[in-house]
């Protein structure tokens, strides 16, 4: 672990190197972003069953461990409960219908929510990895080449939204999957505030296969000064929607 952390900060300056190319091929970053995700095929998850993952969350140096339990069902069933040993710290959940509720940890107590505002805070904790609706959040891909680390090519798309800070995506050529991101403190290039929010960089280590589906097993990420890192074991369950539909 300790070796692929130190990997990914080396491989910053390589890939804010790469933006001096200003290669802006689209057909090219678009290429490489769908194939990772055909790679993960999330679209092949069964409708006859329910997806639950369950995070662990440290930091090294912290005796504090967060466990994330999420729950999804097709077509846009989810749930999302973070856990301080046996203290809901956060929830959100929706029927992807009608009802989109989130957690109130003082009052203990569910409240309504809006549909915007709950994708727009949802889009932090989907399985499926900030890539996954990029034609439909206003998302530019564009082409920022090819950086060499230690003789093996990492792929680089640039991705720019109105909504989030511009981010590098570094792809694994020899099996299409996404490695790293690194996230920089503007927005289409120009300055913006940091926010208590924004990661440095993300690394992807391992995948594990769940049916036709591939889903990140292993991640860490760095915000200010905090490692963190978070292991998600997936299975399926048999298809509920009550978990969707109540509160506890």
């Amino acid at each position: 672990m300790k070796r692929l952390l130190l990997s990914a900060l080396m491989l910053l300056p390589l890939a804010l190197g790469a933006q001096n190319h200003h290669f802006v091929i689209k057909d090219t970053a678009v290429h490489v972003v769908d194939t990772y995700l055909r790679m993960l095929n999330f679209e092949a998850l069964p409708e006859d069953s329910t997806l639950y993952l369950e995070t662990t969350i440290t930091s090294p140096g912290s005796a504090d461990t967060f466990l994330m339990r999420r729950w999804h069902a097709r077509p846009q069933m989810f749930r999302v409960e973070v856990w301080k040993k046996d203290k809901l710290t956060y929830g959100i959940c929706s029927n992807g219908n009608d009802r989109y509720r989130q957690y109130i940890p003082k009052a203990d107590y569910w409240e309504e929510f809006s549909p915007d505002k709950f994708w727009e805070e949802f889009d932090g904790y989907d399985f499926r990895g900030p890539l996954y609706d990029w034609r439909n959040n206003a998302s530019e891909l564009h082409w920022n080449g090819t950086t060499d680390y230690n003789g093996h090519p990492l792929q680089v798309v640039k991705v720019l939204r109105p909504d989030s800070y511009d981010r590098f995506y570094m792809f694994d050529p020899s099996n299409n999957l996404l490695t790293l991101i690194i996230e920089q403190p503007t927005i289409y290039g120009d300055s913006a505030r940091i926010s208590p929010s924004h990661i440095e960089w993300k690394v992807f280590h391992e995948y594990q296969p769940l049916g036709e589906c591939l889903i990140p097993s292993l991640e860490s990420f760095l915000r200010g000064t905090t490692l963190t890192i978070l292991a998600t074991k997936p299975r399926f369950l048999p298809r509920n929607t009550l978990i969707f539909n109540r509160d506890k």
